[in-house]
């Protein structure tokens, strides 16, 4: 699936200027954080998403119930997001598409479980049992409390009128149909299939088989795509530069690479108030086919709306590090700046293989723009989350100027301001009872240090 955030559709001419330039955050592309993970084989998982996105593995393998492994799914808390785990044999079990090849007609479940829910938590087994397309049997078994130690369960399977050729077997940490709860986790191990006279070991059911990954993830900066992003070596200056590859994802669908400026479970982008300036960077881009890689820009106002067209740069293909200057305007002063990074631009071009190199990307003429990105996640404390009739917030330290508070619906709209003063004992309380429930995200400033995040109103 693409994930571009912006498309790149017009090529700008260069602009010049004699100001000092400022380094965009970690824009030369010099600091990496190393993940080193265990993935299940042959099963989907939130390992998926989660290694890139948040920077942590919440799928892992664990001493099984009698020797070998078994899975462990656990929910996991990055900022104010709250991540739960899943696995599954089917690109979504919740609509029955995919699955494995599975014609014995089972009418009991077998396994070993423990497990640790949090209150108001309910960790789910799934199963789907399909014959000629079409589900037969759909059953989901919930899981609350504590068992320490692994038990062996016998859950019933429904009738099922004929044998079926598909099985489709899923499980997740927590709710599914509401948000999970931090601390939940679930441990699973030898699932297989009974019919009151034989048992039948479901295919990698035992969680025997995994494989080492070590993912370096670049700081400061998004990776919301499918293709390979990693650091290199082969750089402009410094020690690293930044390398996206497009990948045939299998299918012959070329899987683009891109990253955002930014931070997992903040708002993207960097704070940037001028109407005019220019990104310089450098990059060099090898291909086989017509591929080509882009940036992309975008400011917007405070409410999350963009701020005129944009600007986009089409990098044609380069043997040697070249430099690149893309002008940024604006009508009116922007409250934030996005920057996006591709190795291909579009899909009717898109060769695997295609790779893109990019080196210390700077401001050329803003002085007096902000620069370094001030995030300080340790700043405020924000609390409870849920939260019901109010968020409070509180400074790690008193503050000497006035804090601002915007909050955020998930389409970008501001739905509230609000001011945090010293002298009002350091914590503020935003009402949330006339919120509707759901998800919005927050942005606290305080002089140059800015703090984002999200929470749930339930």
């Amino acid at each position: 699936m693409k994930k571009l955030i912006f498309s790149l559709s017009m090529f700008l001419a260069y602009g010049a200027t004699n100001a000092q330039p400022i380094l965009l955050p970690n824009g030369d592309f010099e600091n990496w954080t190393n993940l080193s993970y265990d993935n299940p084989d042959k099963w989907d998982n939130s390992n998926l998403y989660t290694v890139y996105d948040y920077g942590f593995a919440n799928v892992s393998k664990v001493a099984g119930a009698t020797s070998g492994y078994a899975i462990r799914l656990e929910t996991k808390v990055s900022g104010m997001d709250t991540v739960g785990a899943y696995f599954s044999n089917s690109d979504d079990p919740t609509a029955g598409e995919g699955g494995v090849p599975y014609t014995f007609q089972a009418t009991n479940f077998h396994g070993a479980y423990r497990y640790n829910i949090t209150a108001g938590d309910t960790a789910w087994i799934l199963l789907k049992f399909k014959k000629n397309g079409n589900v037969i049997s759909d059953t989901m078994y919930p899981i609350t409390g504590s068992q320490s130690t692994f038990t062996y369960f016998t859950f019933p399977v429904p009738a099922m009128a004929q044998a079926p050729d598909t099985l489709i077997v899923a499980a997740a940490s927590g709710n599914v149909n509401s948000y999970p709860k931090a601390g939940s986790w679930l441990e699973l191990d030898e699932l297989s299939f009974s019919d009151n006279i034989m048992n039948v070991i479901f295919p990698d059911g035992d969680f025997e088989t995994w494989t080492n990954f070590n993912v370096e993830n670049v700081n400061d900066w998004i990776n919301y795509s499918l293709g390979e992003v990693t650091k290199t070596t082969d750089k402009y200056s410094g020690t690293y530069a930044l390398k996206l590859v497009s990948k045939d994802d299998g299918t012959g669908y070329i899987e683009e690479a891109a990253v955002t400026l930014g931070a997992p479970n903040q708002m993207p982008g960097m704070p940037f108030t001028k109407t005019v300036d220019t990104l310089t960077g450098y990059y060099k881009y090898v291909t086989t086919g017509t591929d080509m890689g882009g940036i992309d820009i975008m400011l917007t106002d405070g409410s999350g709306t963009p701020i005129g067209t944009g600007a986009a740069l089409i990098l044609q293909p380069l043997t040697n590090y070249g430099y690149f200057e893309l002008p940024i305007s604006a009508s009116t002063p922007p409250a934030m700046l996005w920057v996006t990074i591709s190795s291909s631009i579009a899909s009717g071009t898109a060769t695997d293989g295609s790779t893109l190199y990019i080196d210390n990307l700077r401001l050329k003429n803003s002085p007096n723009s902000v620069g370094k990105l001030v995030n300080d996640n340790g700043a405020f404390t924000v609390f409870p989350n849920p939260a019901k009739d109010v968020l409070y917030i509180k400074p790690a330290k008193t503050i000497n100027k006035t804090a601002t508070v915007n909050i955020y619906d998930m389409a970008g709209r501001i739905v509230g301001k609000h001011e945090l003063h010293s002298n009002l004992g350091g914590v503020m309380q935003v009402q949330t009872a006339g919120y509707t429930p759901g998800t919005y995200q927050y942005e606290i400033q305080n002089g140059d240090v800015i703090m984002r995040g999200k929470f749930v109103k339930e």
